[in-house]
């Protein structure tokens, strides 16, 4: 109904339904019947800045970039967690360079740089592309394919995007199949590493494979496992 009541008054706004099938179907479905220059994704949970788009558009035709990355503020049921840092602004070229940072900067920090929704696309970016039905990781796994052909990103650090983290969400609460399927994701980005011949991106993809299965050893010992899968983690 909030939908409805703005398209009313936003003739370009557009409002598709579909069954709830997971995010990386819905948004291929989003992709294919998307018309706009740009690409941009906003989970259901989530906010952002009344001003986010017109500052990554800003800044992707400053830089003549191809995809524009912004910071997000990490939310929860009580409060949001703020940083005080003045922004900064930092542009990488070619992809191998890109590639590093997105690997490295993935494993350092907690808000990396491995989601889709805190960034813009120009459009080209996702032709030959679409996201894995596995709803865990996928957004790692499809910048990493996309980051092999581009060119140029911009990242700002400006915090413009508000992540709200609840229990229940995808990536809390008792450890599923779901997050055993995410170890495949990384694992294809591993495969797909080999091609680049550089040493150093195979290095931090095989790493990233190893901290899935530590991260999915820890829910199940701090959290807890669903009793249907436990099985399948035994079997692994």
């Amino acid at each position: 109904s909030i939908c409805n009541e703005i398209k009313k008054r936003d003739s370009r706004i557009k409002i598709y339904r579909k069954n709830n099938e997971g995010q990386g179907i819905a948004r291929n479905f989003g992709l294919e019947l998307c018309s706009g220059d740009f690409i941009a994704f906003v989970d259901a949970d989530d906010w952002v800045d009344e001003n986010l788009y017109k500052k990554m558009i800003d800044l992707m035709r400053k830089y003549d970039s191809d995809v524009v990355e912004v910071g997000s503020h990490v939310v929860d049921k009580y409060k949001i967690i703020k940083d005080v840092k003045t922004p900064e602004i930092r542009v990488i070229e070619k992809s191998e360079n890109i590639l590093l940072d997105f690997l490295y900067n993935g494993m350092k920090y907690s808000m990396a740089g491995y989601p889709v929704w805190n960034k813009l696309y120009k459009k080209q970016c996702f032709e030959n592309h679409s996201f894995n039905k596995i709803s865990r990781h996928e957004d790692y796994l499809i910048n990493f394919q996309i980051y092999q052909n581009i060119n140029k990103i911009v990242i700002t650090s400006e915090k413009l995007y508000y992540y709200y983290q609840h229990f229940e969400s995808t990536t809390k609460g008792y450890l599923e199949l779901n997050d055993l399927l995410m170890i495949d994701n990384c694992k294809r980005v591993y495969q797909e590493s080999l091609i680049t011949n550089n040493n150093h991106i195979i290095k931090l993809a095989k790493a990233k494979v190893a901290r899935c299965y530590f991260s999915c050893l820890c829910k199940a010992v701090f959290v807890g496992v669903f009793d249907e899968i436990t099985k399948d983690i035994s079997k692994d």
